[in-house]
C-alpha cells in the first residue's frame, strides 16, 4: 500500500521501562515528565499514553509497560515534529525512563462503533 502524504498519520510505539526502574517510577516520568515534552510538539495532533494496568502486570513476559499512540495531521508533520527542538528534546528524555520501543504505522479500519448513538 503506498503512503498518502495528506492522509492522517497515526504512529503507535510500544514502551517497556530502564532496567531498575520500578513501574511506579516509569509510570509517574511517563505521565508527569516525558508527557510533557511530547505536548511540546506542535505537529502531533492527539497523544495517548496507554499504561498498562496492575494485577499480573506489570512484570509481564513481554517487557512491555505501555503504549503510545501519536497522531499528526500528514506525513510531512511526523517528519516536521521530529526534526523540530522539541521533537529532538522528546527524543533525547526517552532514553532517560524506557529501554524498548518498537513503533509502527498503522490505519483504522472500523468494523464496529457502537459509541455514536
Amino acid at each position: 500500500m503506498a503512503e498518502n502524504p495528506d492522509r492522517a498519520v497515526r504512529t503507535m510505539a510500544m514502551i517497556g521501562r530502564r532496567p531498575g526502574m520500578s513501574f511506579e517510577e516509569f509510570e509517574h516520568y511517563w505521565r508527569e515528565v516525558h508527557a510533557q515534552y511530547v505536548a511540546d510538539i506542535p505537529q502531533i495532533t492527539r497523544y495517548t499514553q496507554r499504561h498498562i494496568v496492575p494485577g499480573d502486570e506489570p512484570d509481564n513476559p513481554f517487557g512491555i509497560d505501555g503504549f503510545v499512540i501519536l497522531e499528526y495531521e500528514n506525513l510531512e508533520a511526523k517528519k516536521a515534529a521530529w526534526a523540530s527542538d522539541p521533537g529532538k528534546a522528546a527524543l533525547a528524555d526517552a532514553d532517560k525512563f524506557r529501554a524498548l520501543s518498537a513503533r509502527v504505522h498503522f490505519e483504522d479500519h472500523v468494523i464496529l462503533d457502537r459509541t455514536n448513538g
